[in-house]
Formats: structure tokens, sequence, C-alpha cells
């Protein structure tokens, strides 16, 4: 994906992304969105540090809305792509669904599956936790231990919990979840692990820290590049997740002879795919993540060089 945006989004306005925000499980935002006028232009390019002057600052719900836009990337920008609940009679407990049908699922939809599998006095925790069917689906940490801890559940439920949370996303989405917590440099995905822009301001020595700012201002939420390409595999239709390399509707891992490297543009970092390398090699990724380091490296010792100049008086005043 690029900045080139379709007209769908000039459709979103600041109203529908509040009205959104309710349907994904985070109407808590829905005040501070508003103030801020977010829009479906804005919502499309939110930064790290924007979520943090907006208020969210829980690392889950950060995940959830990258997901939750990813997801809407996906169906260009539909003003209607999400779906509620059905009729008992569309969803019982035996019913199989296929993945994409599960990504679209709102967080009233979510409920109403935990309703059909007899965890209906659990449903009303997901109020407000930013549980939606693209975090099922398309986020890879999300597993039925991280909704049981959202759910606030015993340990015998959760068993039955997992029963069905492997029933409804299949053996294929369960192997791209396996293989990612066996990645190097996999950390659970939390529910409750909260962050302020302030703390993270101020751990490390003044050059890290303005590393961190400037990270903070420039990294989308929802990266660019992470916009599923489709993919046909075995003769069904599946779609890869850019960013781990992973095939998310089969869970079959797709040979991808692709690296990131990075380009300046307009002044910054950004990213393409060239045909040397793998994605999953280690010493490709390592290259890659030293080579980012010397960009921000010598950013950072430009911005200092411009201060230093400002701060000088000049002879000639």
């Amino acid at each position: 994906m690029t900045l080139e945006t379709p007209d769908n989004l000039s459709l979103l306005d600041h109203e529908w992304v509040c009205g959104w925000l309710e349907e994904i499980g985070l109407p808590q935002y829905r005040g501070s969105f508003l103030e801020a006028r977010v829009d479906g232009h804005v919502l499309n390019l939110l930064t790290l540090d924007d979520l943090y002057q907006l208020k969210v600052v829980n690392d889950f719900h950060h995940v959830s809305l990258k997901r939750a836009i990813q997801c809407l990337r996906q169906h260009n920008f539909s003003r209607s792509y999400l779906v509620g609940p059905v009729s008992e009679q569309q969803s019982t407990p035996d019913k199989e669904y296929r993945l994409n049908e599960i990504t679209v699922w709102n967080n009233a939809r979510v409920r109403q599956w935990l309703d059909c599998i007899e965890m209906s006095e659990y449903a009303g925790n997901l109020k407000e936790s930013g549980v939606h069917g693209a975090l099922f689906t398309l986020e890879p940490r999300f597993n039925a231990d991280t909704l049981a801890a959202t759910l606030h559940v015993k340990e015998l439920i959760r068993r039955h919990l997992a029963q069905h949370f492997s029933r409804l996303v299949g053996a294929a989405c369960l192997a791209t979840k396996r293989e990612a917590e066996q990645s190097k440099g996999y950390s659970r995905l939390e529910p409750l692990t909260k962050r302020s822009r302030r703390r993270l301001l101020s751990l490390g020595s003044i050059r890290s820290r303005q590393k961190m700012e400037l990270e903070l201002k420039h990294t989308y939420v929802c990266p660019l590049d992470l916009d599923m390409p489709t993919v046909v595999v075995a003769g069904h239709v599946a779609v890869r997740d850019e960013e781990t390399g992973v095939d998310v509707q089969t869970g079959a891992t797709q040979t991808h002879t692709g690296r990131r490297d990075h380009k300046s543009v307009n002044g910054g970092t950004g990213t393409s795919w060239s045909d040397h390398g793998s994605v999953g090699n280690p010493k490709t990724m390592a290259s890659d993540i030293e080579a980012m380091s010397r960009e921000m490296d010598s950013l950072t010792e430009m911005i200092n060089k411009e201060l230093a100049k400002k701060a000088t008086p000049s002879p000639f005043t």
C-alpha cells in the first residue's frame, strides 16, 4: 500500500471513525478521537505518537487498532465491511467459518460467538477490550490464552475456550500462531500491558531518547506495506502477511525471495521489496536493522547540528 488511497477513504468522516471504534470494541476512546477530528485519512496514517496523544497507552489496544486498520484497507475502506450479530440459526457451536468471514466480525459478533459456546457470562468482559475478528485471524500473537486472559476466565474454563477457539480458526491458522511463538524475539500479547509516552522517553541516554521520539513520530500504527497481497495456494485464495511472510488463510509459509531495502523517501526512511535474500534470513534481518540504525544515527546527528547552529549567536549580530 502506498499513500495513494481510494476515493472511499474520503467518505470516512470523524463521526464514522467514532462509530468504528465502538464496533471494534474500543468505545472508551471515542471522546479523544472526536476531539482530534480523526477521519479516515488520519486513521489510515496514525502513528504511535498520535496514539499516545489520543491517550491510547494500552499495548493490546495498539495491536487491536493495527489489525482493524489492516482489515479496513483489505476491504477498500468500505463504510460497512464489519459484520455484527446474526440470527441463532446462523450461529451454532459446530458451524464452520472461513477465515475471511471471521476477520470482519465486530466486537458484538465475537460476544455472540461466546454466547453460542455457552460462555455468555464472560461476554460482557469484551465490551471495551478491543477484541474483534481481525485479531483472531490476522494477529499471530492473539491465541486462546490471550482471549482467556482478556475474559478473566478460570483455568478449567480455559480448556473449554481453547477447544472452541481452535475449532473456530482452524488448524492452519493455529499453525501460523504456533510458528510465530517459535520465532526469535517473540513476546506474548498481554491485554493489560500499558506504556506511557513520557516513560518511554525517560529511559536511556539523551541520544536514545531522541531516536525513540523520532521513531514514535514516524512509525505507523499499521505499516503501509502491511497490505496483505492476495495469492493462490492449492487452488484456494489466500493472503500473505508481509510482516511475517506467512499465509494467514492457510497457515502455510510461502517462499518469498524478497528483502526490505531501506530507501530515502522525502528525507525519511521508506521500505520496498527487492529480489535479494530471504525475509526470514536472520543475517539479512540483522543487516537491515543495522542499516536502519545507521540512518537513525545520521538523522539524529544532523538534527543536533542544526540545533547547535541555531543556539550559537552570529558574530555579525
